[in-house]
């Protein structure tokens, strides 16, 4: 058995919010229903998304 709290989106130091990807509360980078971020043509998956925080889940977004 795995137990995991505590998991947490690491954007720091990636220049997100120079480049004006909006980004939440969390730190997770807002997209809309086709995963667009809020600068055109940047798009974002997976756990930097705050969706569900699974490996898988990312596979299945590309």
């Amino acid at each position: 058995m795995l137990i995991s709290i505590g998991r947490t989106m690491n954007v720091m130091g990636l220049g997100l919010e120079e480049a004006g990807v909006a980004l939440g509360q969390r730190g997770e980078v807002i997209v809309d229903e086709y995963l667009k971020t809020s600068v055109p043509g940047v798009y974002a998956i997976g756990d930097i998304t705050g969706k569900v925080q699974l490996a898988h889940v990312a596979s299945a977004q590309v």
